[in-house]
């Protein structure tokens, strides 16, 4: 009996040594303030075999709730409007988030937990300079060498300022899609 005590407690003592630390989540934060139908509206570029294709990314806020906002994401045709989403889904942002093991400098406005902080810069997007948290996140499968690269700015609605896809071709690493904040429209 004593010998089950001590390990439980030598077990608890572990793990909570190595409990992650939980902070506000910042994207949580910002939706929270805003009305129900809120949206942010991105425009996506990308690579096709002869130039580039457009589209738009609407993130729209559904539902607030105490420990979560449930935001819709609509992936859609310039000619087309949200009405006709090509792609439709929701997710939630959770009021906290766990910062990883070794969470570094801006941890809590990483846009995932694999990407790491890598400098503070001056970024312009739709004729606006802002400055913005630049991240970074190696990804990849089966020898396809990719990075995502972020742009966050408390000065932006949602947060998100620009995101860049970058496969690593020949060698290089090239951008074949780009995300940079539109507009924000409220209700």
């Amino acid at each position: 009996m004593i010998r089950a005590s001590l390990f439980l407690a030598a077990a608890l003592a572990v793990s909570a040594l190595g409990a992650a630390e939980k902070v506000e989540n910042p994207y949580y934060a910002w939706w929270k303030k805003q009305k129900v139908g809120t949206t942010v509206v991105f425009t996506e570029t990308f690579v096709v075999p002869n130039g580039t294709k457009t589209q738009y990314q609407q993130l729209k806020l559904l539902e607030i709730k105490d420990d979560r906002v449930i935001v819709e994401n609509r992936v859609y045709a310039a000619k087309d409007g949200p009405e006709k989403a090509a792609i439709t889904s929701s997710f939630p942002l959770l009021a906290t988030v766990t910062l990883p093991d070794k969470p570094g400098k801006h941890a809590a406005l990483a846009p995932n937990e694999k990407s790491e902080f890598v400098a503070i810069e001056k970024v312009k997007v739709g004729g606006k300079t802002y400055e913005a948290k630049k991240f970074k996140e190696n990804t990849g499968f089966a020898g396809f060498e990719k990075q995502n690269v972020y742009w966050v700015s408390e000065t932006v609605p949602g947060l998100r300022l620009k995101t860049e896809y970058q496969p690593k071709v020949g060698g290089k690493w090239t951008t074949d899609t780009t995300l940079e904040f539109k507009e924000l429209k409220t209700p």
